[in-house]
């Protein structure tokens, strides 16, 4: 008999697709979970769902594992990642105490994917891995001295151009000789708006509204000396363009990817 699993969807998911939502919740792979879906053994509220349709908070998840290969939880993986904020207050070759924040769980477990103090004891014992330990005398360490040692190599050569005299054979440089702060305000004020209300209108219109702030300013700033006016004709022409550029993207990564970006309703259109 095939294992019925039962419960109401957390606030937490409101808008994840099925398959991405069922993974999380019962520790399944992906694939799985879109394979239980596509059997018709996922239902909401009574009616079955497909794999990319998408999950209501409060509505009663039903799910029949069946008896297909590997639909059982999956292997919990540690995942090698420094926790910020946790410490290690003692160690010796027995025992490891750690001060860890809040929402770090102890090691991994099926549907759970945030960090582990066992993933984070891995991180932090990579990098006293001694340099022997690796192949051709590599170990894990060596990749940050590399990058280190360019960084300083780079900073060198600059201070050496700015005392020599700085970058010679360069052209003249184009534009204004004072800056256009309206048009910064502008551009400021796109970036603002997009960052404020993406998550409240969702990532189409947000995105929409700083591309017509943006080309406001950058219009602006071009025409310094006869600025345009409010022509309600160009500001609808802003706000088409901004949406054919912004709506394929975001249905790129909601559809075709099946990554969840803020949307305005729980569609994965708009």
């Amino acid at each position: 008999m095939a294992e019925l699993r039962a419960l109401p969807v957390p606030d937490g998911l409101a808008g994840e697709r099925v398959d991405a939502g069922i993974a999380r919740l019962l520790g399944l792979s992906r694939t799985r979970a879109a394979d239980l879906a596509a059997a018709g053994g996922v239902r909401l509220d009574g009616k079955t769902m497909g794999k990319s349709d998408r999950l209501v908070p409060g509505a009663w998840l039903e799910v029949e594992l069946g008896d297909l290969p590997g639909s059982g939880p999956a292997a919990p993986v540690i995942v090698a990642e420094p926790v910020p904020g946790m410490r290690i207050v003692y160690d010796d070759d027995d025992v490891v105490v750690v001060d860890k924040p809040v929402g770090v769980a102890a090691h991994p477990s099926p549907g759970w994917t945030g960090p582990t103090v066992v993933g984070a004891l891995i991180a932090a014992g990579a990098v006293a891995i001694p340099s022997e330990a690796g192949y051709a005398g590599v170990g894990p360490n060596f990749l940050p001295w590399v990058v280190g040692a360019v960084l300083l190599v780079c900073g060198a050569l600059v201070i050496w151009e700015a005392r020599s005299g700085g970058f010679r054979n360069m052209d003249d440089p184009s534009g204004s000789a004072r800056g256009y702060w309206s048009g910064f305000a502008w551009m400021s004020a796109a970036l603002l708006a997009n960052a404020a209300l993406i998550t409240t209108i969702g990532f189409i219109l947000s995105c929409t509204l700083c591309f017509v702030l943006a080309v406001r300013g950058l219009r602006n700033a071009d025409q310094q000396q006869d600025p345009p006016g409010f022509k309600p004709g160009q500001l609808l022409r802003d706000a088409l363009i901004g949406a054919a550029i912004s709506a394929p993207v975001y249905w790129m990564f909601t559809k075709l990817l099946a990554i969840n970006l803020p949307g305005l309703t729980s569609t994965g259109w708009i």
